[in-house]
């Protein structure tokens, strides 16, 4: 049987040990992304010999369908959902599913746990709605932790600044700051008023910061965004950084 314990320490993610539909034993996480609605799709880990499977028991189809967005399970919307899941190993027919050595457990929730971010986005799009920036930091975080394996990830960090409010960021690696954003109005103005007030103060000229922007939505745009951060602190491209993680976290699985 899998251990709950160790995924759970692993991860960060709540586990549990529930009956499979076959009536074995089957291992539950909540995974850290939250949907347009606030729900959280529960992964599944099953044993299968010396592989695992990985599955939402059909979560998602389950959440398009109770919220409206059943239209998004049409043919033609299928093919992108395929398209969105498949640079993840990720797969979709009753159920997102993926399988991995049992080795590989903890990358191949990784990789499953790219997907669903992918998914959220996706999700926010079809809504027209604003992107969500905690999303984005959990993504962020994500990755870097994929690419930092030897490094602990600190969380809300609170920095001084020239206002006297002081400002937080999101994550600390080693000596640097990181936070993320999108490519929002809203979110661009509120980034560049965050940097300017922590630059403003002389002590914290030397902070190491790294802003990441997500730009796969509009690199044009994005553009634009880097060019007035990167006055402040080092830019990672969200598109950057996802294909270097997801390269270190399918090495892990082969």
């Amino acid at each position: 049987m899998i251990d709950c314990k160790n995924i759970a320490e692993a991860t960060v993610w709540s586990c549990r040990i529930i009956e499979s539909s076959d009536g074995g034993a089957a291992t539950e996480l909540s995974p850290p992304v939250t949907f347009w609605d606030g729900a959280v799709i529960p992964v599944y880990v099953i044993q299968r010999n010396s592989s695992v499977e990985i599955t939402d028991d059909g979560g998602l189809i389950e959440h398009f369908e109770s919220t409206g967005l059943a239209y998004a399970l049409d043919g033609r919307r299928t093919k992108t959902i395929d398209k969105i899941l498949a640079p993840w190993g990720v797969g979709m027919s009753s159920e997102l599913h993926m399988v991995c050595n049992r080795e590989a457990l903890q990358h191949g929730l990784q990789q499953y746990l790219g997907a669903m971010f992918a998914l959220a986005r996706w999700e926010v799009e079809l809504r027209n709605q604003p992107p969500d920036n905690s999303l984005l930091i959990a993504e962020a975080e994500m990755y870097l932790a994929a690419l930092n394996p030897n490094f602990e990830i600190y969380h809300d960090i609170r920095v001084s600044s020239i206002s006297g409010r002081g400002q937080d960021f999101p994550l600390r690696i080693d000596d640097t700051l990181y936070d993320a954003v999108g490519i929002h109005h809203a979110s661009s103005a509120a980034m560049v008023k965050k940097l300017v007030d922590v630059r403003g103060l002389r002590d914290n000229k030397s902070i190491a910061i790294t802003v990441v922007v997500d730009d796969r939505a509009d690199h044009e745009r994005a553009g634009a965004d880097i060019q007035l951060y990167s006055q402040f602190a080092h830019i990672d491209k969200m598109s950057a950084l996802q294909k270097r993680a997801s390269g270190v976290m399918q090495s892990r699985l082969n």
